[in-house]
């Protein structure tokens, strides 16, 4: 089946798609989130100018990014370089496989 809006196309109820979705233009949401039934899911919340990423359950946020800070609530790792012109900040481990150049304290 197949379904072809040329205007807008408004659904007032949930809309499941097991295909492939092509978007030749932008996309308007404020929370991105995994259907689930479970109370442990995971979703991207943008909310003016912060992005925040929840996992596990949803009202645990492990990774806040703002325009000049990102927070990470758990261990932080990564293979390569880090360079960081901000601030980064992690409330167990920073581990870094690569150099790590940091400008500051």
């Amino acid at each position: 089946m197949s379904v072809s809006a040329s205007n807008n196309l408004a659904a007032g109820g949930n809309m499941d798609i097991t295909g492939n979705v092509n978007i030749g233009g932008d996309i308007y949401v404020d929370k991105i989130r995994r259907s689930s039934d479970s109370t442990n899911t995971t979703k991207i919340l943008l909310n003016d100018e912060v992005l925040k990423l929840y996992a596990g359950h949803a009202s645990d946020q492990v990774v806040q990014i703002e325009s000049s800070v990102m927070t990470v609530d758990g261990n932080v790792s990564a293979s390569g370089d880090i360079y960081s012109l901000g601030s980064v900040s992690a409330s167990n481990n920073l581990a870094v496989g690569g150099n790590a150049e940091i400008t500051g304290s």
